[in-house]
């Protein structure tokens, strides 16, 4: 790579009259110098020397929390709502400045309305520019939740391919803030709890590009990122008593060392440390086999939201990832077989006490072969602890912001992508509307993906570990990571 100086001089002699390998040139020429001068100019801006991006990482993550709530109706909708209901944007939480300083902000709202049983009466969260006007964007950002919702921004390191309108910019601090849509007037108080990561960038973080893409990308976009310094992430495993039989990090070292290979690869470079908690037998009974999934307010029996709220035996940790270990859950027609793992958010809060301050795994969908272990036994085959890892590893993406690169459906001839510019685009090959796991095993920008950690479906005899610098780039931008 060029040195600063070296450009600079090559720069100020592309641009200035009279320079000696400017005279004599006919016009086309003097135009592709000129283009060159752009480049170069383009170049130094994203240069970074290597003493900028040492990082001295702190003892423990360094993030801000604000309370407020909202009461201000912004503007009324009547048939707001598919099903007739009126709409209330109210508003607004304000950052004061997200951007180099302050990689991420994420917003926790909650308002517990008379419309819980009513899945078209929703919560739905928008964010503003520094104009006050709403961003346009991919969607992604704009999680719908019931009776509470996560909601985060930059959720990407190029904002301008899937929220232009944001007028982000990654150099600055940008002014931002978060209105949500709610199902009724703030009669029920609209809580809320604003989350700044104070960890500032590293020169590379905050110049980071996104490789070739599209018809120029491949399999393998985004996959030769080598980040420069390292960061921590600490995890928080809670075992619920009786789900298996030695609840320590002993018993889960296959797991634990293959997590740790995940996120320490050269596109991320997060060294996790992890630590075990034990919710006992009396207060974590009722969650051995979670009876509900779908509360996302946390006042059902037996629920997760209600796991992540009620915090039994006090075990979460704010500076940690919490990760619930549990048997199973009661499969019903709101809750399929199969299913692995579950985070609470799309990103996850680092609070303790709510319903998005979790995530949970099931173990017994994990046990794959004969023999390895019967219900309540510990994972005792190797290949168990490794699948169990991948799984954490994907819901803990989830946790930290990450989507997956497509989603199962095509609908009505439309995917659904993540907003990051240079992960893979698998698209239905067949026709049959699925886009399944079979059908991204390929090498194009257009049939592949399916080795990325954050593939929508899991695979026990794949090695889906893959993580692009993009990617890497999310993860490390989330208040726990440090």
């Amino acid at each position: 790579m060029l040195k600063r100086p070296l450009i600079l001089i090559l720069i100020l002699c592309f641009f200035v009259w009279g320079c000696p390998i400017n005279q004599g040139k006919d016009k086309n020429s003097k135009n592709l110098e000129l283009l060159l001068g752009l480049y170069l100019l383009n170049e130094a801006n994203y240069h970074c020397e290597p003493e900028e991006n040492v990082r001295t990482s702190g003892s423990a993550p360094n993030f801000s929390v604000s309370n407020s709530n909202l009461s201000q109706v912004l503007l009324t909708e009547s048939e707001g709502y598919q099903d007739g209901g009126t709409a209330y944007l109210v508003g607004t939480v304000k950052f004061s400045g997200i951007g180099k300083n302050n990689p991420m902000g994420i917003v926790y709202a909650e308002q517990n309305h008379q419309f819980s049983s009513n899945s078209n009466r929703f919560i739905y969260p928008f964010w503003t520019n520094a104009s006050g006007n709403l961003i346009q964007d991919s969607g992604k950002s704009e999680s719908i939740g019931y009776r509470s919702v996560t909601t985060a921004f930059p959720i990407g390191a190029t904002p301008g391919y899937y929220a232009p309108s944001s007028n982000y910019n990654n150099f600055n601090n940008n002014l931002l803030g978060t209105n949500f849509i709610v199902p009724t007037v703030p009669g029920p108080l609209i809580t809320t709890r604003k989350i700044t990561n104070n960890t500032v960038q590293t020169c590379e973080e905050y110049k980071f590009r996104a490789e070739q893409n599209g018809l120029l990308g491949s399999s393998s976009s985004g996959l030769k990122k080598v980040w420069q310094s390292r960061k921590k992430l600490n995890i928080n495993l809670i075992f619920i008593q009786n789900a298996i039989a030695t609840p320590t990090t002993a018993g889960m070292a296959t797991m634990i060392q293959t997590l740790k290979d995940i996120y320490a690869q050269d596109t991320v470079k997060i060294d996790v440390t992890v630590t075990a908690s034990l919710v006992p037998a009396a207060a974590g009974a009722p969650y051995l086999t979670v009876a509900n999934i779908s509360d996302d307010y946390g006042d059902v029996v037996g629920s997760l939201g209600s796991l992540y709220r009620n915090n039994p035996s006090n075990v979460q940790d704010s500076n940690s990832l919490n990760i619930y270990i549990t048997r199973d859950y009661q499969v019903s027609s709101n809750a399929p077989a199969g299913i692995l793992g579950i985070s609470s958010g799309i990103p996850g809060i680092p609070i303790t006490g709510t319903p998005k301050s979790g995530m949970i795994v099931f173990i017994e969908n994990h046990r794959t072969s004969s023999g390895c272990g019967v219900q309540g036994q510990d994972l005792i085959c190797e290949s168990d602890q490794v699948f169990l890892a991948k799984t954490i590893a994907h819901e803990a993406g989830h946790y930290l912001g990450l989507y997956h690169l497509v989603e199962k459906d095509v609908v009505k001839g439309r995917y659904s992508f993540d907003p990051l510019p240079e992960t893979p685009e698998c698209k239905d090959q067949n026709g049959n509307n699925i886009v399944g796991l079979g059908e991204c095993l390929g090498e194009g920008f257009y049939d592949s993906g399916g080795l990325n950690l954050m593939f929508w479906a899991g695979n026990p005899k794949i090695n889906q570990t893959q993580l692009t610098g993009e990617q890497g780039w999310v993860l490390r931008s989330h208040p726990l990571v440090y």
